[in-house]
C-alpha cells in the first residue's frame, strides 16, 4: 500500500510541476492548482479521511467524493481551455484579415 501511495504522490507532483511551470496562469489559477494538488496529496496519504469528509457531505464513499471533485476540476480545465482556444481564434482571425487587407492594398499601389 505504501508503494502505490509513493507512486501516486510522484505522479501528482510531476503533474503539478509541469502544469505550474509550463503554462502562464493567472494567480487564481495557480492557487486552484496548488489547492487541488494539496488535497490530492492529502487523500493519497490518508485515504480514510476521504470517507470521513464524504460522510460529512452525505456522499456514499470517499472514492465517490474524489471522483466528483476530479470530474469537476477536469470540467473547469476543459472550459478554460475552450475559452483560451476561442480567444486565440479571434486574435488569429484579426491578424489574418489585417494581413490580407495590407496585401490587397499593396497590390494596387
Amino acid at each position: 500500500m505504501i508503494f502505490i501511495k509513493i507512486i501516486l504522490l510522484i505522479i501528482a507532483s510531476i503533474s503539478f510541476i509541469i502544469i505550474a511551470s509550463v503554462n502562464k496562469y493567472k494567480i487564481l489559477n495557480k492557487v486552484m492548482i496548488v489547492v487541488f494538488f494539496l488535497i490530492s496529496a492529502y487523500f493519497i496519504v490518508f485515504p480514510e479521511q476521504s470517507d470521513i469528509v464524504a460522510s460529512y457531505l452525505e456522499i456514499k464513499s470517499g472514492v465517490n467524493l474524489v471522483v466528483y471533485i476530479s470530474v469537476s476540476i477536469l470540467f473547469l480545465f476543459i472550459v478554460s481551455l475552450y475559452a483560451k482556444v476561442k480567444r486565440q481564434d479571434k486574435i488569429l482571425t484579426k491578424i489574418i484579415r489585417k494581413r490580407a487587407l495590407d496585401k490587397y492594398v499593396d497590390n494596387f499601389k
